[in-house]
């Protein structure tokens, strides 16, 4: 796309000072830096003029569910994400997600998370310097993976000490609501090394324990005071340690088959405010054996 395209649809709902920024951004080649676009594209999100003009237009169309409706049709979700054909299943979709888009990213950003970059000829070089020199790549690219029939919408990633190990995680918008905001269902997990591989010369191989990657995403949001409630639903299937599935590279995985559900918030919550949602309890069976 080009700079006067970029222009034009970020541009659109923007002050006559911001559009005149832009144009200059686009004039110097300026917008086509992944960090000035991101920048700007953020700014776009949490815009209230950009809501009104074309996110709540699309809300409004999707189904509003009650809390037990919501529950049965989270449940009812495929397990996993697939590849673009849809034939292989992946790693588990093992999260849900409550809230407009400048929620998400406000919530993700306090809590230390960036947004990732495409994949592209210069993030892939940069990936592979960042992987030579076991340096940090604080927006290095994640792969497609596909779920409603598309890649992801939106995916984000928390770097730890290099490019081997992060946090990563991708979510898709459904078509749904929940008290007037949109629900997401995503997949995370946690980067532990790098393995070489024929059909990508280098892809991440993943902690297998994905339950535990889970549950740390609800302390860092929650102690980021970025969190409403959470709570619990089905639909992933319980999959034993000893029986552990792959993802599509090959990687073991194993869960109690949970989704946390994460309503989100763009205005600092503490902890003590947490609410808990009293849908689906993933420890139940462990307090009955105890």
């Amino acid at each position: 796309m080009s700079s006067s395209a970029l222009t034009s649809r970020i541009g659109h709902t923007s002050e006559p000072g911001k559009l005149a920024e832009l144009r200059a951004l686009a004039a110097n080649g300026e917008l086509r830096r992944p960090d000035v676009l991101r920048a700007q594209a953020n700014r776009l999100l949490h815009d209230a003029r950009c809501y009104d003009a074309f996110i709540q237009p699309f809300v409004t169309q999707w189904l509003e569910m009650e809390q037990e409706q919501l529950i049965a049709e989270l449940e009812k979700y495929a397990c996993c994400v697939t590849d673009k054909g849809g034939k292989n299943t992946g790693d588990p979709l093992n999260l849900v997600l409550i809230g407009m888009p400048r929620d998400i990213y406000t919530a993700f950003i306090r809590a230390g998370w960036d947004e990732t970059e495409s994949v592209t000829r210069a993030s892939a070089w940069k990936t592979m310097k960042s992987f030579m020199s076991g340096g940090e790549y604080r927006y290095s690219p994640v792969s497609n993976l596909f779920v409603f029939g598309r890649p992801q919408d939106v995916a984000f990633q928390k770097a730890r000490e290099n490019i081997h190990e992060r946090n990563h995680l991708r979510l898709w918008m459904a078509r749904a609501t929940y008290q007037g905001l949109p629900v997401w269902i995503g997949q995370i997990s946690r980067d532990i090394g790098v393995r070489f591989t024929t059909k990508t010369i280098t892809t991440h191989k993943i902690d297998p324990n994905v339950d535990e990657t889970r549950e740390y995403l609800l302390e860092n949001l929650a102690y980021a005071q970025s969190l409403k409630a959470f709570g619990y639903v089905g639909g992933v299937g319980e999959v034993p340690i000893e029986q552990p599935r792959g993802n599509l590279t090959g990687d073991p995985w194993f869960t109690d088959g949970y989704r946390l559900v994460l309503w989100v918030s763009s205005r600092p919550t503490p902890i003590s405010s947490l609410e808990t949602l009293d849908w689906r309890n993933p420890y139940a069976q462990e307090r009955l054996a105890q």
